[in-house]
């Protein structure tokens, strides 16, 4: 039987700190050797600086702020400051936390770091990595060592055909996931009624948005197959006005995966047709402006459709514009009247142009599905 030795301890640094001496201590006890600090992608990292002076004898911390600082050497810019938690002021202990998120976007490569102290009296001073006051050290993050965070793929678009909005088809990594693989789906609603279906392949190639019906069935597709989710007795979701996040899960080894979009019940799925057939948009994610492409069309008071946008909080903002009157001016008015942020209506000959002032992405919804955020 093979053995495998694992070990478990702190990461402990020493830094220098001869605030009372001012560096001119004869040294007694001199470190030559400053070793290299490991960050390690995917997993929250912790350090412990112990603080010494030059004759290798604990100063304390105890009612200064510590700030310790990564850098990178190509751009010369601090790409983390963090402040350090004292853990023993007395024996001059702190403690660095870099949490996982931190390095997600930080790619991995050597780094210079430092170290400065903050007194009660605002006096900033430096904090040497040996007895020979060099300030700082070098920062390795490694990746490849633990399982990394993978961004959800985000679904802002859909195509119509018939009667559904059908999604773009996504990979569903059937190389990584066992036979009882799990996918999780957020589906972002506002004020929805309808169905959500999850359909899969075990072809490549093919997509729901264009795959061909079954001969004789509207209702199924020749390359795909209706997926279940769990908990449920049949193989869809029913929404009834709903507003929020649903959270659904689904298991198996697919290929790829697509979801379609219906309202209405067993003896209705279809989209209503609403105000984005009538002026000619498609309901979808666009980046500037978008217009339309039906000519002086005649509308219906009180038909809807949503312009939705992220905001720079990472909130959805959501509008809903109402027809008030039949004429294309009209709507214009309508839809300026929201004073939507950044998003304004104009007309563009005998079309309507919705524009982002900020040149941004912003969505077109029409069934009340927002979004729909999916991982394998």
């Amino acid at each position: 039987m093979l053995k495998q030795s694992l070990y478990l301890y702190d990461n402990n640094v020493t830094v220098y700190f001869s605030p009372e001496t001012g560096g001119f201590t004869t040294n007694r006890s001199s470190k030559v050797y400053d070793r290299k600090l490991n960050f390690f992608k995917g997993i929250d990292n912790t350090v412990l600086f112990s603080f010494k002076n030059d004759d290798q004898k604990p100063v304390g911390i105890t009612g200064k702020t510590i700030y310790f600082n990564l850098m990178d050497p190509e751009n010369k810019t601090t790409t983390i400051q963090k402040t350090m938690t004292i853990k023993d002021g007395g024996k001059g202990i702190a403690q660095l936390k870099i949490a996982e998120n931190d390095l997600l976007d930080k790619p991995a490569k050597f780094y210079t770091y430092s170290v400065h102290i903050k007194d009660e009296e605002d006096n900033e001073l430096p904090v040497y990595s040996d007895t020979r006051y060099m300030p700082g050290g070098t920062a390795e993050v490694m990746e490849n060592i633990y399982p990394e965070f993978v961004p959800s793929v985000e679904i802002t678009s859909f195509t119509k055909r018939n009667t559904q909005l059908i999604s773009s088809t996504i990979d569903a990594a059937p190389e990584l996931n066992s036979n009882s693989a799990l996918h999780s789906i957020a589906v972002y609603t506002t004020d929805f009624t309808g169905r959500f279906e999850i359909f899969g392949t075990m072809d490549a190639s093919v997509s729901l948005a264009t795959d061909a019906l079954q001969v004789g069935d509207s209702d199924k597709y020749k390359n795909f197959f209706v997926i279940t989710p769990d908990g449920e007795s049949n193989p869809y979701v029913d929404f009834s006005s709903s507003t929020g996040v649903t959270h659904i899960r689904f298991t198996g080894v697919f290929k790829r995966v697509a979801f379609q979009v219906s309202n209405g019940s067993d003896s209705s799925t279809t989209i209503t047709s609403g105000l984005l057939d009538t002026i000619g948009i498609n309901p979808g994610t666009y980046t500037g402006s978008v217009t339309s492409t039906a000519d002086n069309p005649n509308l219906t008071v009180g038909q809807t459709f949503r312009i939705n946008y992220v905001q720079s909080d990472g909130k959805i903002n959501t509008n809903t514009v109402t027809s008030t009157g039949t004429t294309l001016t009209q709507l214009i008015t309508d839809i300026n009247n929201l004073s939507i942020t950044d998003i304004t209506a104009s007309a563009s000959g005998n079309n309507i142009k919705l524009t982002k002032a900020d040149g941004g992405s912003f969505i077109i919804a029409q069934t009340g599905v927002d979004k729909i955020l999916y991982r394998s």
